[in-house]
């Protein structure tokens, strides 16, 4: 019933959408950023865009899959409009979280090592490992095949086994 009140150019009802998933957009958005500012602005970015849109959903079944593929290109364009180099204080933020100093280490160097990676590979492997996603939920959300999400996982993964065993984490 939202939705189709949504369609019609009923805010309250848009934002009571938005607001169901709230907590699940800004996980997607946080994961793709890999910063808290930047998933806000990101946030905001899809909101202002879905306002604009909404009348255009086809398929109103669809709605968090649309929304998120919205919010995916947001983060794509803040990406590009910012340097691939995390402010320290982002990768301080991730190390601070980890109570043993060896898991410190482990998910700094992970972290930096899918950062080093291409952007597709980036975000199929936060999405796939960081957030749980299922292959049909990437699919949806990335707007490909499920058999391009599973070719660009394996490919994503063996570079990234590749990048961390030349650093000397990982023997396979």
């Amino acid at each position: 019933m939202q939705i189709m009140l949504a369609r019609k150019g009923d805010r309250k009802a848009l934002v009571a959408l938005i607001m169901e998933q709230k907590d699940a957009y800004y996980r997607l958005a946080y994961a793709l950023t890999g910063n808290p500012h930047d998933a806000g602005d990101a946030l905001e970015d899809m909101i202002v865009i879905l306002f604009e849109k909404m009348h255009q959903l086809r398929e109103p079944d669809r709605f968090d899959a649309w929304a998120k593929a919205m919010l995916k290109n947001c983060c794509r364009k803040i990406l590009r409009a910012r340097s691939r180099i995390h402010p320290l204080d982002a990768v301080e933020e991730i190390v601070a979280s980890q109570d043993d100093p060896m898991d410190r280490e482990t998910v700094l160097v992970t972290r930096q090592s899918i950062s080093r990676l291409k952007p597709i590979y980036q975000e199929i492997i936060r999405m796939r490992y960081f957030l749980d996603y299922d292959y049909q939920a990437m699919a949806d959300i990335l707007q490909i095949p499920v058999g391009t999400v599973r070719s660009r996982l394996a490919n994503g993964i063996k570079q990234l086994k590749a990048r961390m065993e030349g650093m000397g984490w990982y023997e396979g």
